[in-house]
């Protein structure tokens, strides 16, 4: 699952970011002390990435987490890759971006909604168990749109289910692949969480 699921996120981002330029993630500073857990969820620190001409993106990281940062081929923005520091629980990409035209309207909630639903059904119809989409809206933070959908055929080792969306942070759109052995984990919960309380804050 994780070939496929990574070949068909690359199509999603195209989908979805006609129109929007790549970033470079140039600096990551971390800022503060690492928070105090909370019940149930691993010790975070707050991560600043700083992304040119659009100021800086702050992500609360769980410490147990590693990170890596990836420009893929064919000109796709670059993407920070989390994963566990050991183990093969999960794999969590997050892909950043903006609209070039500020006019154009992709972080509305219809114009998002739609997006999602065109991409989640592409991606179900070709590799999926589901034979409907199930496309969840996010109010708890920032607003977000996700769907979560099963392999039908993962090889031995491959991850078994995919979730998949894009949450609107201040200006910009943080486009995310979530691939995991267990449908719903803790981890998935923290990295939804993640996403809900990212922050965007602008270039002076």
């Amino acid at each position: 699952m994780h070939r496929n699921k990574l070949h068909w996120r690359k199509l999603s981002i195209l989908i979805l970011l006609i129109g929007f330029p790549a970033i470079a993630f140039s600096e990551q500073m971390e800022i503060g002390n690492p928070n105090d857990p909370a019940e149930g969820n691993p010790q975070s620190i707050t991560r600043a990435y700083a992304i040119p001409s659009h100021g800086l993106l702050e992500l609360s990281v769980p410490t147990e987490w590693s990170e890596k940062r990836q420009q893929p081929p064919g000109g796709l923005p670059p993407t920070i890759l989390f994963q566990p520091k050991s183990g093969n629980e999960f794999k969590f990409l997050i892909t950043t971006l903006w609209q070039e035209d500020p006019n154009a309207g992709l972080d509305q909630p219809d114009r998002l909604r739609a997006a999602m639903e065109q991409m989640g059904t592409l991606l179900m119809r070709r590799t999926a168990v589901e034979t409907q989409l199930d496309l969840k809206e996010d109010t708890a933070g920032n607003l977000g749109y996700y769907f979560t959908l099963t392999d039908r055929a993962p090889k031995p080792g491959e991850f078994e289910y995919v979730t998949q969306g894009t949450f609107v942070v201040g200006d910009l759109l943080l486009s995310f692949t979530f691939l995991a052995h267990e449908k719903e984990s803790t981890a998935l919960k923290t990295g939804l969480d993640l996403l809900r309380n990212a922050r965007h804050r602008k270039a002076a």
